[in-house]
């Protein structure tokens, strides 16, 4: 697994390996979506007082980062950059609450007389 450090068995930037185009897409659109859950995820939280509140504002200031990272890396490379072609967001659904909101994913598909729609 290009991901993995085969000495320590830990998670590596994926960006520190040599990755295909379609592996960076995925990646790309994972951060995307757990950037995009960010609020979600800090709304659990509402009921806390200030002072118990976790601030998120570095982790989504590094995603952000990371991001463009993975543009820069794909222009190094290039490959079409993936925020200009984005990739499908791989599905996820390992944690539990309250970190299923940020990191779980699943497409929700509808459908209506044989034609299936991804909106309801």
């Amino acid at each position: 697994m290009p991901f993995v450090n085969v000495n320590s068995g830990k998670l590596i930037d994926p960006l520190l390996s040599d990755i295909q185009p379609e592996q960076l897409l995925a990646i790309h659109a994972f951060v995307q979506h757990v950037v995009n859950k960010t609020d979600a995820f800090k709304n659990t939280f509402n009921n806390l007082d200030n002072f118990l509140k976790p601030n998120y504002s570095s982790i989504y200031g590094n995603m952000q980062d990371w991001l463009k990272e993975m543009d820069t890396y794909a222009s190094k490379r290039g490959w079409v950059k993936p925020s200009q072609k984005p990739g499908s967001t791989p599905e996820v659904n390992k944690f539990i609450a309250p970190f299923s909101i940020l990191f779980n994913h699943s497409t929700e598909l509808y459908g209506l007389e044989g034609v299936i729609y991804s909106e309801s």
